[in-house]
């Protein structure tokens, strides 16, 4: 057993367990409710340019942003690409319509907080192997990659 937790008097399945639960709790209460906060404005935009690509696949062959400044629905599809400015990469919209398209899902708060929770998870991951790979590296303990993990995670 690891020092730092033999002073706990918690096993370590019993801690991570709790933060999971911890975790859950904290998405859960907002999992269902309808975009509404200004920091979900870009998941709003993902939705509604994954709702349109579903109903107009030629645009969606073009990979044209429909949430941009400059998107004009009447113009034909072909002069769109030239037209279209948007602050973000199409991986930001063409990620997400995927898990969408893949998982059967509708494009909404609920697809899109999955995809989310599902991104950070894969993202933690990643963080975790470099930290650990860093600490062992430059010779640095186990608290670091924890500490490490947690200003990755509650960083804003």
């Amino acid at each position: 057993m690891k020092p730092w937790l033999s002073r706990s008097g918690w096993s370590e399945p019993v801690i991570y367990l709790a933060a999971a639960l911890l975790f859950i709790l904290v998405v859960a209460t907002n999992f269902t409710k309808p975009f509404g906060f200004f920091r979900e404005s870009n998941p709003a935009l993902v939705a509604i340019n994954a709702t349109y690509w579903q109903q107009n696949p030629d645009v969606r062959k073009q990979h044209i942003p429909v949430a941009s400044y400059a998107f004009d629905k009447t113009a034909p599809p072909a002069t769109q690409f030239d037209n279209t400015i948007t602050t973000f990469g199409y991986a930001w919209f063409e990620v997400p319509y995927w898990f969408i398209e893949i998982t059967r899902m509708q494009p909404g708060p609920v697809a899109l907080r999955l995809f989310s929770v599902l991104w950070l998870a894969l993202t933690m991951l990643f963080v975790f192997k470099l930290a650990v790979l860093l600490a062992a590296v430059f010779g640095h303990k186990r608290r670091t990659v924890i500490i490490t993990i947690l200003l990755y995670l509650f960083s804003p």
